[in-house]
């Protein structure tokens, strides 16, 4: 099939939505995207292409059932979040305890060594100074963190894409689809 046959066989709407899908994913590419990504954005454009162009409720029901599909992984990690978030908390103390532990021995042993080796020393006490800083930054970010920031950190994608074909789905199978205007 040539490449006139194959484009005549596309409405417009089918048209719109795969050019929309080829900007897309050329500028997720230019921008420095990964190819992960711009192959995803690109199924996801032709399956638009594709539900929006057809009149099948087969397929409008498809994105529906999809979409859920997509949202029952972020519905389940929000669901489990809290008990996931008191062992996380205690990891993350444990954490801080060691490295204030490690401080604490470290600033002993510095009392001891001489001045040159207090100086070389120096770095190893920032690199561990930071350490610390870092699991306690940490550790209050999984204590002041609800359910609602976590999942969409962590499945921001699947609860985007599952939303995004859920309401296309609902969308098409109640109609609200571009006609075509007649002419008077």
């Amino acid at each position: 099939m040539r490449t006139a046959e194959f484009a005549a066989n596309f409405n417009r709407r089918r048209q719109a939505a795969l050019c929309a899908t080829l900007v897309c994913v050329g500028l997720i590419l230019l921008l420095g995207g990964k190819v992960h990504d711009a192959v995803g954005i690109t199924f996801l454009g032709m399956a638009f292409s594709w539900a929006l162009g057809s009149n099948n409720r087969l397929v409008h029901w498809l994105f529906v059932i999809c979409g859920l599909l997509l949202l029952v992984l972020p519905v389940g990690d929000g669901f489990l979040w809290p008990r996931e978030k008191s062992e996380e908390i205690k990891g993350q103390t444990l954490l801080v305890e060691s490295d204030r532990h490690g401080i604490e021995e470290y600033s002993s042993l510095v009392t001891q060594m001489t001045q040159q080796e207090q100086r070389e020393s120096r770095e190893d006490f920032s690199k561990l100074s930071s350490e610390l800083a870092k699991a306690e930054v940490e550790l209050q970010r999984i204590q002041t963190e609800g359910i609602f920031r976590h999942v969409m950190r962590d499945d921001w994608a699947n609860v985007g894409g599952g939303l995004l074909l859920l309401c296309a789905g609902l969308g098409l199978i109640i109609g609200i689809k571009p006609g075509s205007q007649k002419s008077a």
